[in-house]
């Protein structure tokens, strides 16, 4: 990722029009470069349970410099 607006963008065109809430994890080298997106967690309409533990270890498997958190609003 070149800047935070080009996350943002991949971030709207990827889970911007889902009708239920989830939690993403953008993991990222020092680089900056995307190592791995993960949709860690999912709700419901207006909610969703996020579990930090969780979310450390998918860093620290994947040695990850860097860490984006994501959370989408449905539109309906």
């Amino acid at each position: 990722m070149t800047s935070p607006d080009a996350m943002r963008d991949y971030l709207r065109v990827s889970f911007g029009l889902l009708e239920h809430e989830v939690f993403v994890v953008v993991l990222l080298d020092n680089r900056h470069r995307v190592l791995k997106c993960e949709e860690m967690f999912r709700g419901t309409i207006d909610g969703c349970a996020v579990h930090p533990r969780e979310i450390v270890k998918i860093v620290v498997q994947c040695n990850a410099a860097a860490v984006v958190l994501a959370h989408n609003h449905p539109l309906c």
